[in-house]
């Protein structure tokens, strides 16, 4: 019979392991609510019992796809080198890999996937859709299918469209801002800190939303890189079509930052004072009359 001394610490539930000092408690599963904040547990059957051994298989590598074994080291040279593998070797042997590589190449170069055009020849590609992430540099989409797509009515057409249109209700304070800062300058937009516009026609002086449905536009008489603005008048979309088409010229002063000028209108470079070659004074009056003497006193020295 044993005595309250000889009684052991903790014994183990499923093995009988017992601990019959403080060292022999590190073989069991902590647990701060238990008595020495250990459960009746050990570790090795705790382990055993909720992570139980998985039976190890009877062959080093098996083939994926075709089922081949390999159970010695000789046969690991059928299948594919992996340093990162366990045995140095992937799970797929050489020959299904080969023959998953070494497909019959189709008897054409190109075939379009919406109506079956083929390209046999490269010049024959000039009809597929130009992309660098495919064979020969072209898609497997002849540009009459895709132009179809894109125009109106297409799938990618109503796709865009309807993520432009919810992205303009979601964020309608960053398109006007941006619609606000932006001036047609030389051929492209430029986008200024600020925004340029009052939103009042210099010419009719009609205001924008009140009088009219969109906004302002900054007309050019000449197009100077240093300062954007310059040389420029604020006119509304119905008074600007009215305005006589200008005949441009280059500036060949030199280190002359005006890109271009309108030459009925300065007969020097309105920076630098360089001659206008194409200036004629009888056409320069004619051409004056045609435009509003407000908008030409608006900042503007002919």
């Amino acid at each position: 019979m044993l005595t309250v001394e000889n009684k052991p610490l903790k014994k183990c539930r499923i093995c009988g392991l017992e601990a019959n000092n403080q060292n022999d408690l590190i073989q069991f599963v902590k647990d701060s609510t238990r008595s020495y904040q250990r459960t009746n547990t050990c570790k090795k059957c705790h382990s055993s019992k909720y992570h139980p051994p998985k039976p190890k298989p009877n062959y080093l590598r098996k083939c994926r796809k075709c089922g081949l074994e390999a159970k010695t080291s000789q046969e690991l040279e059928l299948f594919t080198p992996d340093k990162a593998c366990s045995y140095g070797r992937k799970t797929i042997c050489k020959y299904c890999l080969n023959k998953s590589r070494l497909k019959p190449k189709p008897p054409y170069l190109r075939k379009c996937r919406e109506c079956g055009l083929i390209a046999l020849t490269e010049e024959d590609l000039e009809l597929f859709s130009k992309s660098k992430q495919h064979y020969y540099g072209r898609a497997k989409i002849c540009k009459e299918c895709e132009n179809a797509k894109r125009s109106k009515g297409g799938i990618y057409f109503d796709r865009v469209s309807a993520h432009h249109r919810n992205w303009r209700k979601k964020n309608p304070h960053i398109r006007k801002s941006y619609q606000s800062r932006s001036v047609f300058f030389g051929g492209k937009h430029v986008l200024l800190e600020k925004s340029p516009r009052t939103n009042i026609c210099t010419n009719c002086g009609r205001r924008h939303p009140q009088d009219l449905k969109y906004q302002t536009v900054m007309h050019h008489w000449f197009y100077d890189e240093a300062n954007v603005l310059a040389g420029s008048v604020e006119i509304c979309n119905k008074c600007h079509p009215e305005l006589p088409k200008a005949r441009w010229t280059e500036c060949e002063g030199d280190n002359c930052t005006v890109i271009k000028y309108d030459a009925d209108l300065y007969a020097k470079c309105p920076v630098c004072g360089e001659h206008n070659p194409i200036w004629d004074e009888a056409l320069n009056k004619e051409y004056i009359k045609r435009i509003p003497q407000r908008l030409l006193s608006h900042g503007i020295t002919v």
